[in-house]
């Protein structure tokens, strides 16, 4: 008998038709790393239009976990049923903000035995969800090992660099289009700056929040920058959208007076820039 007919009468014994689930028709697809996985299941879920089911032993509060975090939240305010199961072990270090503002907009979270007494030595006590799935629409589906959170070995050269942001070292024209990230959620994105012509300091990014405040526009201080992630073209700030909502209104034709940054800074309760400098009273862009 012919090697591959060997081939496929072993498969048909091991794996007999009566036997499988499988269905015809499908494709396997090899995802390796975050690089790969990670962008796969955010397109996943922005393609979604039923339903999404998350489970995994491990979501981080960190870039990778907030990204994701911002998909589900995208589907689940256009419609979209979308539920999430994590371990409450392994998830133990996200933030209660992070479900909560989940939650808020529409993302349905369980968390499997959030707690576990050390005083307790039963064996149950180490049962865990380890499970890393997700299912988009009954159509698409995602299992393996890769829990929700950044690949540290592959992004550990890059901590670095995204801990704090240094404008003089990068030009206005890289930053250009760069996604704002609040502590919430995204805003929007960098359009424009606002520089002193006194001594060529960026003192404003402006930013355009089409995509989640239509028709408005905002500025956002270089000192309120936490950190740029020049590997996700992001901008981290620690101000949340609602608090940028209610900031003073800004638009184009607006002249920039010292009166309105005082506003501005008053609103999110920090210290202006001039507190140290001697300034003229208007920067005109």
């Amino acid at each position: 008998m012919p090697h591959g007919n060997l081939d496929q009468k072993l498969h048909q014994d091991l794996f007999p038709t009566r036997l499988s689930n499988f269905v015809s028709g499908n494709q396997v697809t090899l995802l390796q790393y975050g690089e790969a996985y990670f962008p796969a299941i955010e397109a996943a879920f922005d393609r979604a239009r039923y339903e999404i089911y998350l489970e995994t032993y491990i979501f981080e509060n960190d870039t990778t976990g907030r990204r994701i975090a911002d998909a589900l939240k995208r589907a689940a305010l256009r419609g979209v049923n979308v539920y999430m199961l994590i371990d409450g072990y392994g998830s133990k270090g996200l933030p209660r903000s992070m479900p909560d503002s989940l939650g808020a907009d529409g993302v349905k979270i369980l968390i499997f035995r959030p707690g576990i007494s050390p005083w307790t030595f039963r064996r149950m006590r180490l049962r865990r969800l380890h499970r890393k799935i997700a299912v988009v629409d009954r159509e698409i589906a995602f299992v393996g090992g890769i829990n929700i959170v950044r690949d540290r070995d592959k992004w550990r050269d890059s901590v670095m660099d995204e801990k704090a942001w240094d404008p003089h070292l990068r030009s206005t024209k890289v930053v250009t289009g760069y996604h704002i990230q609040a502590s919430d959620g995204e805003i929007g994105h960098v359009e424009d700056f606002i520089i002193d012509d006194g001594n060529w300091a960026i003192r404003y990014l402006i930013v355009d929040t089409r995509n989640w405040w239509p028709g408005e526009k905002v500025l956002i201080a270089p000192q309120w920058i936490e950190r740029v992630s020049w590997s996700e073209s992001k901008v981290f700030i620690n101000l949340s959208r609602e608090a940028i909502k209610q900031s003073p209104q800004y638009t184009e034709a607006l002249l920039l007076t010292r009166d309105y940054e005082t506003r501005l800074h008053g609103h999110y309760r920090l210290q202006g820039y001039w507190v140290d400098e001697s300034v003229p009273e208007e920067h005109p862009r």
